[in-house]
């Protein structure tokens, strides 16, 4: 592909067209605060551009039909959202409350949601079994899945 994703303080999301060294795509994705952290699925089914921000809210977007958004979470933490890990079809996102909680891109459900420390979660990871939380409380934090 061509294209990145980029997000910036002012809340939005730009798409750049490598190629034509362009910005092809512009959306107020988040208003009021900053874009987090931006992930794209890589599994089997077809991409999707998923974006947490600093008003709380996690966005599912489709690049096949102009990024329309496919899912909007909310507001998944009456705190601030410090992480975001994308797999497959799931994301994780950490808040500054020491929870993960878990999404379904495709189905556009929230899973479960983890006690995973006493203060920000700013670190997700994940092996093919596991996934791996640390933040800042100094610990991290492993869970089987």
């Amino acid at each position: 592909l061509s294209l990145i994703a980029t997000g910036a303080q002012d809340g939005h999301i730009r798409i750049w067209d490598l190629r034509q060294k362009l910005n092809t795509f512009n959306m107020a994705a988040h208003p009021g605060g900053a874009v987090n952290e931006l992930g794209v699925t890589l599994g089997k089914s077809s991409p999707v551009v998923v974006s947490a921000g600093a008003d709380g809210r996690v966005l599912v977007l489709d690049p096949r039909r102009g990024f329309a958004p496919l899912f909007d979470f909310g507001k998944v933490t009456e705190d601030f959202v410090y992480s975001l890990l994308v797999l497959d079809d799931i994301a994780f996102v950490g808040d500054g409350r020491g929870k993960v909680t878990c999404f379904d891109l495709r189905a556009g459900q929230q899973l479960y949601a983890l006690n995973a420390g006493q203060n920000a979660i700013r670190c997700l990871g994940a092996t093919a079994s596991s996934l791996i939380c640390a933040g800042d409380d100094g610990n991290a934090i492993i869970f089987d899945f």
